[in-house]
């Protein structure tokens, strides 16, 4: 998704202007003094925003003080008209916690105010979110959420315990073609189609994609790609690796159906062999 920021500014506490110079691509330079709070303004345009959803990736959105990624984050979102806000990031009061910029760049949100929410918790007690940016969806709900619960309980049962506290499945409703999963940390964001939960082929495509995004979450965090520990977040963070972690995922995810009840053994060898 492209986010495009415009109107960069800087005041002080007292509303004076900072000088602002842009000094790269993605960068602005704020002159200030020593110990002196600077507040920093800035639009974004997106075709991820519009009247009803804000399909937020923060690392699109959010700046860091470069120098200083590592530094705990909190972040308050101002919203009108009663739009909710759904993401994997703790909430205390009335701003969100990361514990770095790289804790925050892996929380996507959502924001708007028409979604339907599904909740349960897992056998060891871990809390799962599935937000769907649509109330109107058709589905058995205590089937989807019996379903993912049986995931996320043979993922355990399978890859130890959880590498999160929480997890939250965003799954946007969309016309065709639809993107791949985007697996992240503690969240992952699907994408379905209005009738995806009416036929049983959709249906499982639909757990198949959950699945993945599950698996990658503990691959990824045994794995751990070096160089996306403490990347240079100007930068791409390149790795040759990066296909053992989807494809690991790829293994586990058609293990976890099985494990879960969710596909047979000849289905799974069928998958097996094809890949």
């Amino acid at each position: 998704m492209l986010f495009r920021s415009q109107e960069f500014s800087a005041t002080a506490r007292q509303g004076r202007a900072l000088q602002v110079e842009q000094s790269g691509k993605q960068s602005w330079k704020v002159s200030k003094a020593v110990g002196e709070a600077a507040h920093l303004r800035y639009r974004v345009f997106s075709a991820a925003f519009d009247d009803d959803l804000a399909d937020i990736t923060p690392a699109s959105l959010l700046m860091y003080l470069v120098g200083r990624p590592e530094a705990p984050i909190t972040v308050r979102f101002v919203t009108e008209n009663g739009w909710k806000i759904f993401t994997s990031l703790e909430k205390r009061g009335d701003r969100y916690q990361a514990a770095n910029y790289g804790r925050l760049a892996a929380s996507p949100l959502f924001m708007g105010l028409d979604f339907k929410t599904l909740e349960f918790k897992s056998a060891a007690g871990i809390p799962y979110a599935v937000v769907f940016n649509n109330a109107r969806l058709q589905m058995t709900e205590q089937q989807v959420e019996a379903d993912l619960e049986d995931l996320a309980n043979a993922a355990a049962s399978m890859l130890g315990p959880a590498p999160f506290s929480a997890y939250t499945y965003l799954v946007k409703v969309q016309a065709a073609p639809l993107p791949a999963p985007l697996p992240y940390a503690a969240t992952s964001r699907l994408s379905v189609g209005e009738n995806d939960f009416v036929t049983v082929s959709s249906y499982n495509t639909f757990l198949l994609s959950a699945a993945q995004s599950l698996a990658e979450a503990w691959v990824a965090n045994a794995v751990r790609l070096e160089p996306l520990q403490s990347p240079d977040w100007s930068r791409e963070a390149l790795t040759r690796n990066l296909w053992f972690v989807k494809g690991g995922s790829a293994y586990f995810a058609d293990l976890l159906l099985l494990r879960a009840g969710l596909i047979q053994p000849t289905e799974f060898t069928t998958r097996l062999s094809a890949e």
